[in-house]
């Protein structure tokens, strides 16, 4: 029983390292073909999926000696080209900056994270970020850069328009760092920490996205017995969930997004013999498969990506649904 839990917590702190690894991944395959060779045994131990946390480190710490502050903060613009992490491209797949924000707290309590970011919506175009631990050890100043580098990227990702970014220097002045698509140049001459930072942006127009999930909703809804007046209706339902399957849907909200009341909705799902709460369940659990046969990722990323609240309630769910453990799942898969 002990050595299953320390391999869960291993495998947990993996997941959440990894995301951030494959962001700086992706900036060193941007960088010019000297540069690269200049970083050949860097790089090569960046595209190890075992990158392990003292070493992550120590990579930034070079990189901020051998560069500048800049190059830092501006890896997190990695990320919308990173299209081969779930993680992050769910995250660029959120509807609106609070469901940016409400992923991200999720992200953090399903990886244990020990430095955190405290969010706090000041409006409906701003917010406010504040990086804090829960142990006594503040965070890496150096990291913060990298974090607040991704929000900007994750909130112009997602359809925020003229983002602006500000922090503090050391004299306690609030100065922009990021405005018109631009680092500032001011981030070299000034000593930043970033353990704080304001984001307002003008106006939120989201991408349009190409519909992926026509292929996922027919073979869900094939698993299901559906009597034919009201398939239509969970067709909806489903197809309103599958793009945001990790937001924590309550019935009154889906139902304010189809346009209906929560009763009407909660008695059409009775109708079917289903009820809100096994619908989402289940669409989890076939997202989850889905992604096991799709894609080489970890146990845990599959877990968050699918939506669970953390990695033992997604492997008791799996079990009690498929009778096998995640594992078990993609072991079978793979004969």
């Amino acid at each position: 029983m002990i050595s299953t839990r320390n391999a869960w917590r291993k495998t947990i702190k993996e997941f959440a390292r990894t995301s951030l690894v494959n962001l700086i991944r992706t900036c060193l395959e941007e960088t010019t073909k000297a540069d690269r060779q200049s970083r050949a045994g860097k790089t090569a131990a960046v595209r190890n999926a075992h990158f392990p946390a003292e070493e992550k480190r120590n990579f930034l710490e070079d990189l901020w000696q051998r560069t500048n502050p800049e190059t830092i903060l501006g890896i997190g613009f990695s990320v919308q080209k990173a299209s081969y992490d779930p993680i992050w491209k769910m995250a660029l797949n959120s509807s609106s900056p609070q469901r940016l924000f409400e992923g991200w707290k999720r992200f953090e309590k399903f990886a244990h994270s020990t430095n955190r970011v405290a969010i706090s919506s000041e409006t409906e175009n701003s917010a406010g970020f504040k990086r804090y631990s829960v142990t006594p050890k503040s965070p890496n100043p150096i990291e913060n850069h990298l974090i607040c580098g991704l929000m900007i990227a994750l909130l112009q990702g997602i359809g925020c328009k003229s983002v602006v970014c500000t922090t503090p220097n050391e004299a306690g002045e609030w100065v922009t760092i990021y405005a018109n698509s631009t680092i500032e140049r001011s981030v070299n001459q000034c000593d930043f920490k970033f353990a704080t930072w304001h984001i307002l942006w003008d106006r939120f127009d989201p991408p349009v996205r190409p519909n992926q999930s026509n292929e996922l909703l027919s073979s869900f809804l094939m698993s299901l017995t559906v009597k034919g007046q009201y398939k239509a209706m969970v067709e909806k339902i489903v197809r309103a969930m599958i793009p945001e399957i990790s937001r924590n849907w309550k019935v009154e909200e889906l139902a304010m997004d189809l346009g209906t009341s929560k009763r009407s909705l909660q008695r059409m799902l009775a109708e079917t013999d289903l009820s809100f709460s096994s619908v989402v369940r289940s669409l989890r659990i076939h997202i989850a498969c889905d992604l096991l046969k799709r894609v080489d990722h970890d146990i845990s990323t599959v877990g968050y990506c699918a939506g669970f609240s953390d990695s033992s309630h997604f492997s008791r769910d799996f079990r009690a649904s498929m009778g096998m453990s995640p594992s078990e799942f993609k072991r079978n898969l793979q004969m």
